[in-house]
């Protein structure tokens, strides 16, 4: 993912765009509308109510991993 950290101020939203097929697959804290599935091409995008580290991996590409700082 690039970038592999992004900050955000709380309440903001994050949109992965997908060229292929990935995942996005948070590993401790998750946003209210969770985790996302198998996305072969488009974007998704998740909203984030609460301050906190949000990590996260690619479960099909393990060395794909991200993390959203909220503010």
């Amino acid at each position: 993912f690039s970038p592999e950290t992004v900050e955000i101020l709380r309440g903001g939203t994050i949109t992965w765009q997908f060229p292929a097929t990935h995942n996005v697959t948070f590993t401790g804290s998750k946003p209210e509308a969770g985790n996302i599935p198998d996305t072969s091409s488009g974007s998704v995008s998740r909203a984030f109510a609460n301050s906190g580290d949000y990590d996260y991996v690619c479960s099909i590409h393990k060395d794909m991993k991200g993390r959203v700082r909220v503010r």
